[in-house]
């Protein structure tokens, strides 16, 4: 089977050169013992980064042709890229491992989500076993969001946030969803298909510092609630909606 890892990247110039070769080196493990084809790729996307990110994304390439990246034309945000990798993978894999840059999903759960995939799951959803890491407002926040997405949408999944895997007709059903304003963990997880959970211990970051301070974490929230809950109330797409960001890939490295 083929797999590709989609990776999004923003002012990560200081993260790949740690991070990248660590993806590379999972990709090659799972290939040398048979459990993917050779033709599996890790597509880095650059979401509109100014800094040195989109020349650390062609230096990993230089050094391993299975490294693919896809520079976007412009910046669209986290969702939205992992978007645009996902329709990129999925006129060419079998299915799509999803992840944060930093390395803080453990890339070594992938394992047991290629099984689950094997045996027979459209969708492998990474969940953290523990917020022993989180300060005490992460862990409250988070409780409240969770507890509210609960009610909005009955299938989420609390603790799972980017970290996972996709078959390609899950790819091509979610892809087929995102006409709208969207959360993709719980989109994901919304989905009329097998699927499993594999638990695993949020790691330290590995290099930089997070995009992510308190402030859009929160926005992020409210927005995923407010989607859902319209998506609710209102099954059609509704009228005079926000278009989504225009996902053009302005350079791709394979």
């Amino acid at each position: 089977m083929v797999l590709y890892f989609v990776i999004p990247c923003y002012y990560d110039e200081d993260v790949l050169p740690v991070t990248g070769p660590v993806f590379l080196e999972k990709l090659h493990t799972l290939i040398r013992q048979g459990e993917i084809d050779d033709q599996s790729r890790v597509v880095f996307l650059n979401d509109g980064s100014k800094d040195g990110t989109w020349n650390a994304i062609v230096r990993l390439h230089e050094r391993d042709a299975h490294c693919v990246g896809l520079d976007l034309a412009q910046n669209v945000g986290e969702q939205n890229a992992l978007l645009a990798g996902m329709r990129y993978a999925k006129e060419r894999a079998d299915c799509c491992v999803t992840m944060d840059s930093d390395l803080q999903d453990d890339i070594h759960a992938v394992d047991q989500m290629v099984c689950a995939f094997k045996a027979g799951s459209e969708a492998v959803f990474g969940v953290r076993s523990t917020r022993k890491n989180d300060t005490l407002l992460e862990r409250a926040t988070s409780k409240l969001f969770y507890t509210v997405m609960g009610v909005v949408e009955k299938r989420s999944i609390p603790n799972h946030s980017n970290y996972r895997l996709l078959s390609k007709h899950a790819m091509e059903l979610l892809l087929s969803q995102t006409d709208r304003p969207f959360f993709l963990p719980t989109l994901a997880a919304s989905l009329d298909l097998p699927f499993s959970v594999v638990y695993y211990e949020r790691l330290p970051r590995a290099a930089g510092d997070s995009g992510y301070n308190f402030q859009k974490r929160l926005r992020l929230g409210v927005n995923a609630v407010v989607d859902h809950a319209l998506r609710r109330l209102h099954p059609a797409p509704l009228k005079h909606q926000k278009e989504l960001p225009d996902l053009q890939i302005r350079q791709t490295l394979e």
